[in-house]
């Protein structure tokens, strides 16, 4: 298995700005419950994402799909692996 690296996770990062930037993304039902549950709008995840740093990558055991963490000043999201 290959490491995941620091550099990794500026590529991932740098795609998810380009994504956020351009609007190329789908804020799934679960997203959008959780936010609210958080009490979090689309422009907190937004600036989240954009100034956030990744901290944690984990593989769901039943799924077996991956997902990420990431920190910014305010909140720490968790997001799958695309």
């Amino acid at each position: 298995m290959q490491a995941f690296t620091s550099l990794m996770f500026e590529q991932i990062l740098k795609r998810i700005h380009e994504q956020v930037h351009t609007l190329a993304y789908i804020m799934t039902h679960h997203a959008l419950v959780e936010m609210e549950n958080d009490g979090l709008t689309i422009f907190d995840v937004e600036q989240a994402l954009l100034t956030g740093k990744i901290t944690d990558r984990q593989k769901d055991r039943q799924s077996n799909e991956w997902s990420m963490s990431w920190r910014d000043k305010r909140s720490v999201l968790k997001s799958p692996l695309s």
